[in-house]
């Protein structure tokens, strides 16, 4: 592991990618990643939100958060995002989900997270999606996402009932595992086609 003052003594101007997942962030100073692209703060450990909000994030396109507790974590400015990756995010609410820029995200996690009062309407590039093990996603907050993009879906093991499908026109790869609700007619009116993977484990 790397310690503060190890960290903190890295010239950081010019680094454009940096992973540091399972470390310990104590007293690391994230304020000087001026031209930082790519950022993986996956399990790390006492990450405050002072910390993560001082991050210079105008051209961040990738971040991942994997299993990392984001509390009061501002994701506001995240004007560049295309990548986010919030797999058991910890404490992530969904004022901060809707503050988020969605205009360039393309791939977006929201594995195993709580979905309840999340907007997703404006998701208007979003091609990859990951709601596996959500809980308190609704038939109008799905139907309300543009799809017209959207080539991956991961809708694994939530519940379906009422959810319309019949406008993936571009779908490649869509998970049923596990999911519950799923009736014939809902199944029926997807566009297969465009379709190479699909899973109907357990349906």
């Amino acid at each position: 592991n790397l310690t503060e003052e190890q960290f903190n003594s890295i010239p950081k101007g010019l680094l454009t990618k940096l992973k540091i997942p399972l470390q310990d962030t104590t007293g690391f100073d994230f304020s000087g990643l001026n031209n930082i692209k790519e950022l993986d703060l996956s399990r790390v450990r006492n990450l405050s939100s002072e910390q993560f909000n001082s991050i210079p994030k105008k051209q961040l396109t990738k971040v991942k958060l994997f299993h990392t507790d984001v509390q009061r974590f501002d994701f506001s400015n995240l004007i560049s995002i295309e990548e986010l990756d919030l797999e058991g995010a910890k404490n992530f609410t969904s004022e901060q989900f809707n503050s988020l820029p969605k205009d360039k995200l393309i791939k977006l996690s929201l594995l195993g997270i709580n979905l309840r009062s999340f907007i997703f309407s404006n998701l208007t590039q979003i091609q990859e999606l990951d709601l596996e093990c959500s809980q308190e996603l609704s038939a109008g907050q799905f139907n309300s996402m543009p799809k017209q993009h959207l080539i991956k879906l991961n809708v694994s093991d939530v519940l379906l009932t009422d959810f319309v499908f019949s406008n993936l026109d571009v779908i490649q790869e869509l998970n049923f595992g596990f999911a519950t609700g799923l009736i014939a007619n809902q199944f029926n009116d997807i566009p297969k086609q465009p379709l190479v993977k699909l899973n109907l484990s357990t349906i």
